[in-house]
C-alpha cells in the first residue's frame, strides 16, 4: 500500500532484503544507492532495521568493513593499471579520503609518541633527595 503521494510504498522487513542491501554495500554502493531500486526500502527504513538488533547492526558493520577491504584492492588495481599518473593519483586520493572519513580509527592519520630510556630501554625514574647540612647542626 502506497503512502502519501510521491512516497515509496512501505517495505516490510525480511532477512533476504536486508542481506541484499548489505551485499550491495559490500560491493561499493552507498545506503542511498542500495535503497534506490524498485521494491527497496527507503534509507530511514533500512537504518531502522539495522538498529533493531545487535546482529543486524553487526551484519551492516561487516558489510562496510568488506567495502573498505574492496576499496583497498581497488586502490592497488588503479595504481597498477592506470596509465595516466595524474588520473591515478586523483582516483586513489579520493578513495583514501573516503576511507579516512568512514573509519578514522583504521585509516585516519595517527601520531604516535614513544618515550624510551637510555639505549631504548625502559624509562628509569630516579628520586633524589639533597640533604643540606645546616650551620650549627653538626652533631
Amino acid at each position: 500500500m502506497a503512502g502519501k503521494q510521491g512516497q515509496a510504498p512501505r517495505v516490510e522487513f525480511s532477512q533476504a532484503m536486508f542481506d541484499r542491501i548489505c551485499t550491495l554495500i559490500a560491493d561499493g554502493k552507498s545506503v542511498r544507492q542500495a535503497c534506490s531500486g524498485d521494491g527497496m526500502p527507503d534509507r530511514a527504513t533500512f537504518n531502522g532495521w539495522r538498529k533493531r538488533t545487535p546482529e543486524l547492526q553487526a551484519q551492516y558493520d561487516q558489510a562496510y568493513r568488506d567495502y573498505e577491504d574492496s576499496t583497498l584492492q581497488d586502490i592497488v588495481h588503479i595504481a597498477d593499471t592506470e596509465r595516466d599518473a595524474a588520473i591515478a593519483r586523483n582516483r586513489i586520493d579520493a578513495r583514501k579520503w573516503e576511507l579516512k572519513i568512514r573509519n578514522r580509527k583504521r585509516f585516519g592519520d595517527h601520531v604516535v609518541t614513544e618515550h624510551t630510556g637510555e639505549d631504548g630501554g625502559a624509562i628509569q625514574h630516579v628520586h633524589t633527595v639533597n640533604l643540606v647540612a645546616l650551620k650549627g647542626d653538626e652533631s
